[in-house]
């Protein structure tokens, strides 16, 4: 679905917030918990703005947790994507500061 309420987006707009505060504090037991349920809420209402930020986020937990680099690389270009269709500059922002977080998932899924 292309598109979130706005109570969803609300709250995805709060689990954007906890996994950037979580992913740079000891409390990283929280990270994958908020981008799991970003995630979730996004296949059930549809994409927000905040939506490309956390299949980046999927994407990079995939290849640093699972180790499954090619499902990772897959998360960053349906994140890549959803700014083109969601047109959110907000998030291109997002992704464009963030490129450690998903610079080597097609050289690592390519090799």
């Amino acid at each position: 679905p292309p598109r979130s309420n706005q109570k969803n987006v609300e709250i995805l707009k709060l689990l954007a917030q906890l996994t950037m505060y979580s992913y740079f504090t000891a409390s990283k037991v929280y990270f994958p918990l908020a981008v799991l349920k970003a995630f979730e809420i996004t296949l059930k209402h549809g994409a927000s703005e905040y939506s490309p930020l956390m299949f980046t986020l999927l994407g990079m937990m995939l290849c640093g947790i699972v180790k499954d680099y090619e499902m990772g690389a897959k998360c960053g270009k349906i994140a890549l994507q959803l700014l083109d269709q969601l047109g959110c500059e907000r998030a291109k922002f997002h992704q464009i500061c963030h490129p450690h977080r998903h610079s080597g998932w097609l050289s690592a899924a390519a090799a």
